[in-house]
């Protein structure tokens, strides 16, 4: 069986995919991360109105926001970014659905929203991660994010904060 490269396109999409629908995915995507391990949260529900209201949170103030589709339209990952200001942004709100997971959706849209960041001017991209999501940090190592620092949790193994330089 070979693997369909996703289709990854910016916010607003031709297709019918809703913020609700991408907050759905993205509560479905922690609660199997809890399931298998990967992740804990000491709110699961604490990004839901960031996604529910992506287009203020988002494209209102430079930012993009990122969905992969499958060629049917069936979603399979999507990815944010804020503008911070100053040529600065933060990636926010990677996941990829379980049922993709391992067929490089996330490493597609981290690229696309690299690309982006460049073409529209911008310097630097922040993040912060689990330091128990190791999927998501090979993809960030990968596309040249490096850590700069960390963030104490009390109920999950310290975030990383990482940084990659677009000049």
């Amino acid at each position: 069986m070979s693997i369909e490269a996703p289709t990854i396109e910016a916010w607003p999409t031709e297709f019918t995919i809703t913020p609700s629908q991408i907050a759905l995915a993205h509560l479905a995507v922690r609660k199997n991360q809890e399931l298998v391990g990967t992740n804990t949260f000491s709110n699961i529900y604490d990004t839901q109105e960031d996604l529910v209201g992506l287009e203020q949170n988002y494209i209102a103030g430079g930012g993009n926001f990122f969905i992969a589709t499958t060629e049917n339209g069936e979603l399979k990952g999507f990815v944010g970014l804020r503008n911070d200001g100053d040529g600065n942004a933060t990636l926010k709100r990677l996941a990829v659905l379980p049922e993709f997971e391992g067929q490089g959706v996330g490493k597609t849209l981290v690229r696309k929203l690299i690309a982006w960041a460049r073409e529209n001017g911008f310097t630097k991209i922040a993040l912060q991660t689990g330091g128990d999501e190791q999927a998501k940090a090979r993809i960030y190592k990968k596309a040249g994010f490096v850590v700069i620092g960390t963030v104490p949790k009390e109920h999950k193994s310290d975030e990383w904060l990482m940084e990659l330089s677009l000049s």
